[in-house]
């Protein structure tokens, strides 16, 4: 499989340049969402701060609506949340190691339903080399000692209702504040049957139940969700998840499980991509870089993803064009 260029090093360069060492490419992939979050700061400077209408974040629907605004945006346009993240292995008995980097690409948009609003999404994640940022296509298991080819997130859709009165009465976001930053937070526990049953799928089950657990923490400012002239609050985000091993590892039921620890940022639009990124699904998955067009379920994970290539629903080696 053809891989990208290594990666560049901002998140709109478009240019190809030297090869940068391990240390410069990490360096690098941190200052670009810094300074992506600096510019986006920047922008809405000025933009009527004496206009401010205040937000009430102990009222249910204005939290519900200053989280829409963080993490998407009021006016039903499309965003992007792109996010970098490090997977790593933990085996009882050895310490944690790094396995790969994994570029989180998610393009949604909200809109308003009776209640709340419901999100409609597209999410790719592709893993990655961790010395040159390139795309793999196979990975050689430092534990079962085969090389098994990488298959990489492709969730349509990813959507979800966001209602005031719905799961456990509630819709399950926290809040801490401090001056004028925001912080919204989610702890998802999640358990129920392995979609990849160990009986018909051993090699690549981790048990009758599939357990996770997914974290995040979305940053704002106050006085951006306070800004009526702003539809979309310039934001960041950090992201946790452990989990079992991935479906393509080939692990079974070997001890252990997998920690991801990933930070990102909100675009405007995909063209805010790294280029090698952006380049990458534009040509394998192109249907990546937009949201769908109308809502529907269920949702795809990896697992029901990965169980539709097992079971020949799609075609492993028509993946690209899926």
């Amino acid at each position: 499989m053809a891989t990208p260029p290594r990666r560049p090093p901002t998140l709109r360069q478009r240019s190809r340049q030297t090869q940068p060492t391990r240390e410069e490419h990490r360096t690098m992939k941190t200052l670009d969402l810094v300074r992506h979050g600096a510019l986006a700061l920047v922008l809405t400077l000025g933009t009527g701060a004496s206009l401010a209408e205040p937000v009430d974040l102990s009222d249910q629907r204005q939290l519900l609506d200053a989280f829409v605004k963080t993490t998407g945006s009021l006016d039903g346009e499309e965003v992007v949340i792109y996010a970098q993240s490090t997977v790593y292995a933990f085996v009882p008995g050895s310490r944690g190691q790094a396995l790969f980097d994994l570029e989180v690409i998610g393009v949604k948009r909200y809109e308003r339903i009776e209640g709340g609003w419901q999100r409609i999404q597209r999410e790719i994640a592709l893993y990655t080399d961790r010395e040159t940022g390139e795309v793999l296509a196979h990975w050689d298991n430092p534990w079962t000692g085969e090389r098994v080819r990488v298959i990489p997130v492709l969730n349509d859709p990813v959507n979800r209702r966001h209602v005031i009165d719905g799961q456990g009465g509630g819709w399950g976001i926290g809040v801490m504040e401090s001056g004028d930053e925001v912080m919204f937070y989610r702890e998802i526990p999640l358990r129920y049957p392995n979609p990849l049953s160990p009986q018909d799928h051993p090699r690549h089950s981790s048990g009758e139940w599939y357990e996770a657990m997914e974290l995040f923490n979305h940053f704002v400012r106050r006085s951006d969700l306070e800004n009526p002239a702003l539809a979309s609050a310039p934001s960041t985000v950090s992201w946790s998840r452990i989990g079992p091993w991935l479906p393509w590892m080939e692990m079974a039921d070997h001890p252990g499980w997998l920690v991801y620890h990933g930070r990102g940022v909100k675009l405007d639009s995909v063209a805010g991509l790294p280029a090698h990124i952006h380049d990458y699904i534009e040509r394998h998955h192109p249907q990546y870089l937009s949201a769908p067009e109308a809502w529907s379920e269920p949702s795809e994970t990896s697992w029901t993803f990965f169980r539709k290539l097992l079971e020949g629903e799609i075609d492993l080696d028509d993946l690209r064009d899926h």
